[in-house]
């Protein structure tokens, strides 16, 4: 690595320290694996986290003025597309990370 990416490296403790821990991350994803796998690591690093099973559940917690410091959404669930709703929140909240995840293959 040159000495410009050494610079420009950041630790991961560096940017949780930073991290707003009043704020949960909200994962929306209809399996509970799933949920629970990702809900588990964010947990280990100290951030509040809440879940959502459904876009329809997802969406009640926008509209009910619920803030988030960041979204893990699942690209392909029951009641919408994932990519979908993430152009949603975008228009809303154009600074929230909004990260896809999938089973999906394609």
């Amino acid at each position: 690595m040159t000495s410009a990416g050494v610079g420009a490296a950041v630790s991961l403790e560096g940017l949780i320290d930073d991290y707003p821990a009043d704020l949960p991350v909200l994962v929306v994803d209809d399996e509970v694996d799933v949920r629970s796998v990702i809900s588990r690591c964010l947990r280990r690093l100290n951030l509040k986290v809440v879940e959502s099973e459904t876009l329809g559940h997802a969406r009640d917690r926008f509209d009910s003025g619920e803030n988030f410091s960041m979204v893990f959404l699942d690209r392909c669930l029951p009641d919408g597309d994932g990519v979908t709703f993430s152009t949603e929140i975008l228009r809303q909240r154009p600074a929230l990370p909004v990260i896809i995840v999938t089973g999906q293959g394609n």
